[in-house]
């Protein structure tokens, strides 16, 4: 699903991190950005669907995932579904996405993880605060490590929906309100009907201190 996005090539100059492998990731995610805001919008409504064979699927449940607020936690996915939201402070998609996402995850009962690819993990947590974002605020600069096990398309915000085998079914691109969000919660429903998925769905084990 694509809608209104944002690209790296338009975040405001901060200090990355000076490591080489922070660098390549960085103009890793910068480069898949641009390519994402040159694809043509295929229409309203795009989900890149991704196939459901395991040995094909990506398993975004062996990446281990740091919390924001200590990055020295780590957290994996599995044992129910999960959104995943890439989001970072600087796109306006995403600070919108974000508190609809919030109230949808405490209304409804779905486990959604704010995933954040802002190069330093002060800021996520500032505008949780600031917003009232209640979600685990988890800390991936320019996506490095999710980049390993998901092809990324360098759009953001971008949704994973993650089924209760820590499999990626489903990525969304862009926001276009709450069409975007009613269109993953059907998805979020339909997976937890699957086999792999208890009866009653587990706690998330997917939980950060704020």
């Amino acid at each position: 699903m694509r809608g209104p996005r944002a690209s790296l090539s338009g975040a405001p100059a901060r200090a990355a991190p000076s490591t080489p492998r922070a660098r390549l990731a960085r103009a890793a995610w910068i480069a898949l950005a641009l390519a994402g805001c040159a694809t043509p919008d295929p229409g309203p409504n795009r989900d890149r669907v991704v196939l459901h064979a395991t040995e094909v699927t990506p398993l975004l449940g062996e990446v281990e995932l740091r919390c924001a607020a200590d990055t020295g936690k780590r957290v994996r996915l599995g044992g129910r579904v999960h959104v995943v939201e890439l989001w970072a402070t600087w796109c306006q998609p995403c600070v919108r996405a974000l508190p609809l996402w919030s109230a949808r995850a405490h209304a409804d009962g779905i486990a959604v993880l704010a995933v954040s690819i802002d190069d330093e993990a002060e800021a996520p947590l500032a505008f949780a605060r600031k917003h009232g974002v209640d979600l685990p605020i988890l800390w991936d600069p320019f996506a490095a490590e999710i980049a390993r096990a998901v092809p990324l398309g360098g759009v953001v915000p971008t949704t994973l929906v993650v089924d209760c085998q820590g499999r990626v079914r489903h990525v969304h691109e862009g926001f276009r309100g709450s069409d975007s969000i009613e269109a993953i919660v059907t998805q979020v429903r339909a997976l937890e009907q699957e086999p792999s998925c208890t009866a009653e769905a587990a706690p998330s084990s997917a939980t950060c201190p704020r």
